[in-house]
């Protein structure tokens, strides 16, 4: 299905430009982004441009930004590109073309949220950061949910022909498939952390797909709840939620250590499971012990296919040294649920 959207791997890529939008919005401490499955599995497709002879303009967004913030600014990447081997050098869109025709593999753009035209789909924008490229390539699991200007609007100025997923893209897409269009039963959902009180909303996708559906505390206190568990039970889903609490600053974390106990032996039962979203603090230790517990017994249970979504929880995962024989870390968490329940994906629709 994704396959033909794999055009890159057949470009003549020689002295020829890609505008490559990829989602390196991680954890900026230095280790921690080195480490991070979104900087790793960019590495590879850049890899594979620069091996074929072709030169990139990398454009991604840090945070939700308002205007321009300094501690939001894409500059300090540069060097870890550099680090790695590749020439990298930064620049603003509007300063663009003063570096275009310089001697380096990767041209870093700006943090691009900070320019309000990536907001209303701006023709000119997407022609001023695309200037001299001759390919598209969608990279950024995580966007591909967002119908922005880099995204969308971009990829319309270049022939169906050239464009392209990249490869971190294509290994999401392989691992996810399968989940997507076979589960195997019974199938459970764990849905926390902040975000997911915006996520709540593409589970009623999953309604004749999963069997269980976990809630993590701040979304087992959204106004929406009353309706999701009517509507779940017609559908006989078995809805968990929370029991007992980690407090942190007065307020729920994290599910407590009953819950926990509860739903071990449910998460071992399971044959396919999808967690997504960070319950407690990684910088307050305490209040990251249920998930760190949960999180393991999910890797564990190897008759079941599991995805741990979400760049927060696959860093706090990978430093937790969580592994399983069949888990795989997917970096996007709203892409990750909507592709799963068959949402449509506008920047992946558009290669």
């Amino acid at each position: 299905m994704h396959s033909n959207r794999m055009r890159m791997r057949s470009w003549p890529l020689f002295n020829k430009r890609i505008f490559l939008r990829t989602d390196l919005n991680t954890n900026q401490d230095p280790f921690l982004f080195t480490e991070s499955l979104k900087f790793k599995g960019l590495l590879a497709t850049l890899a594979w441009i620069k091996k074929s002879g072709g030169r990139v303009t990398l454009v991604t967004h840090k945070g939700r930004p308002h205007g321009f913030e300094s501690n939001l600014s894409t500059q300090p990447l540069a060097h870890f590109f550099n680090e790695r081997g590749f020439s990298c050098i930064y620049t603003t869109p509007e300063d663009i073309t003063t570096v275009i025709n310089g001697d380096y593999d990767i041209i870093l753009l700006e943090n691009i949220r900070f320019y309000r035209e990536e907001y209303s789909n701006s023709l000119d924008f997407a022609k001023k950061i695309t200037t001299h490229c001759t390919y598209f390539v969608e990279d950024g699991f995580g966007v591909l949910e967002r119908n922005e200007t880099s995204i969308t609007t971009a990829a319309r100025l270049f022939t169906q022909e050239n464009r392209s997923i990249g490869l971190h893209v294509e290994d999401e897409l392989n691992h996810l498939q399968q989940i997507k269009t076979d589960p195997q039963k019974p199938y459970l959902i764990i849905l926390a952390g902040a975000k997911g009180v915006e996520k709540l909303p593409i589970l009623y996708n999953f309604f004749d797909k999963a069997t269980h559906i976990a809630l993590g505390p701040a979304v087992s206190e959204v106004a929406q709840l009353p309706d999701f568990l009517s509507i779940a039970k017609k559908h006989s889903i078995h809805v968990m939620l929370p029991r007992d609490f980690i407090y942190y600053k007065n307020r729920p974390a994290s599910i407590g250590p009953h819950t926990v106990a509860l739903w071990k032996p449910i998460i071992q039962q399971m044959r396919t499971i999808v967690y997504n979203g960070m319950m407690g603090f990684s910088d307050e230790p305490e209040t990251v012990v249920s998930t760190r517990e949960i999180l393991n017994l999910c890797a564990t249970n190897v008759d079941a296919h599991t995805i741990i979504a979400g760049g927060d929880t696959t860093t706090a995962a990978q430093q937790w040294h969580i592994t399983g024989p069949q888990t795989f870390f997917s970096t996007g968490g709203g892409t990750t649920l909507a592709y799963l329940g068959g949402l449509p994906l506008p920047g992946l629709e558009v290669i």
